[in-house]
């Protein structure tokens, strides 16, 4: 081949090489142009980052807020046994050290001033308005103590779904301190039924058991207050004492508790007296009742030689008689005492 052929073959292959390489070049742009569509439109995965980071915060605010509400219901109910108003938890909310502010009416989230807030008289208002200091979220709070906006936004229907839910919990706690209260009230020495085999917390179960007065020192007091020692129902009285054993016992009202009775009937009693070819008497539960037999005359005076004596034991105590037992149908429980 000449070298002139050669060289006309050099330039269609460079020919040949800058159109590929334009070409990449703009196929290139083309895609850094999709790319940069796709980073930065609406529907961009910058634009979905952001967006997912600011629902992340704005959620992480809003449980923030309804965690304050629930703990405010809390504290209200445990203390007077009511749900708290509008003012309880605005005063609540200024004395939280994450709250930027408490108002009455809505404020720019743009111009804030920082500081404490002080408290604020609600009167008739149905809202209030409170931020945290961390997030540039306002919410509204109504006379329900429910979140009724963010940022001016009425909230979701299907918040409210959450919020019923949170609802329910707080129900959940206003009984579980109902009966903490009632539990806590209830003086050392306390019995009650416990239908189980093992006594609930707070309570020793009612069998004799010995314990170490130093373990429950305070019901160990009680006992010692009430009857004069520690080992009242047992233990040695020194290190260690018992609780009532009342395994298979009923109790029953008295003035003067801690008094154990034997099992037991009243006593059955009765006589009769029956003179020769006489007259008869009787007394208790012995009923005199004649019958003529061989009837003898002395004189003008009839007399028997056969008595019959019936026996009724309801003559002697009215409690004989009214039940066809002596236990009457039962349930066993574990009588417990409170330490």
């Amino acid at each position: 081949m000449s070298i002139k052929n050669l060289k006309e073959q050099e330039k269609e292959s460079r020919g040949i090489t800058l159109i590929v390489l334009l070409i990449t070049i703009i196929v290139l742009l083309i895609l850094a142009g999709i790319t940069i569509v796709f980073l930065t439109s609406d529907n961009g995965i910058l634009n979905k980052a952001d967006k997912a980071s600011e629902e992340t915060n704005k959620q992480t605010a809003t449980e923030m807020i309804n965690l304050k509400i629930t703990n405010a219901q809390i504290e209200s109910y445990s203390k007077t046994q009511q749900m708290p108003t509008l003012q309880f938890l605005a005063d609540n909310l200024c004395e939280d050290e994450e709250i930027e502010y408490v108002a009455l009416t809505t404020q720019k989230i743009a111009t804030l001033v920082e500081g404490k807030q002080k408290s604020i008289t609600v009167g008739e208002s149905k809202s209030i308005f409170t931020k945290l200091k961390e997030y540039p979220y306002e919410f509204e709070i109504d006379g329900n103590l429910r979140l009724a906006s963010i940022n001016g936004v009425k909230i979701a229907e299907q918040d409210t779904e959450k919020i019923d839910e949170l609802e329910k919990e707080i129900k959940d706690l206003k009984e579980l301190c109902q009966n903490l209260k009632s539990e806590s009230t209830k003086p050392v020495g306390s019995l009650i039924s416990y239908m189980g085999n093992h006594a609930p917390d707070g309570y020793l179960p009612c069998n004799g058991q010995v314990y170490n007065i130093s373990e429950y020192s305070d019901l160990a007091e009680q006992i010692k207050k009430e009857f004069g020692k520690y080992n009242y129902y047992g233990g040695n009285g020194t290190t260690t004492f018992a609780t009532p054993n009342l395994t298979g016992k009923f109790l029953k009202g008295s003035n003067q508790a801690g008094v154990s009775q034997e099992a037991g009937l009243p006593n059955i009693s009765g006589a009769f007296h029956v003179y020769a070819w006489g007259s008869a008497h009787s007394t208790g539960a012995f009923d005199n009742a004649i019958k003529a037999r061989n009837q003898l005359t002395s004189g003008t005076t009839p007399e028997f030689n056969y008595h019959e004596y019936e026996f009724d034991a309801s003559r002697s105590s009215s409690i004989y008689g009214k039940s066809t037992t002596v236990t009457p149908e039962n349930m066993s429980v574990l009588y417990c005492i409170k330490y």
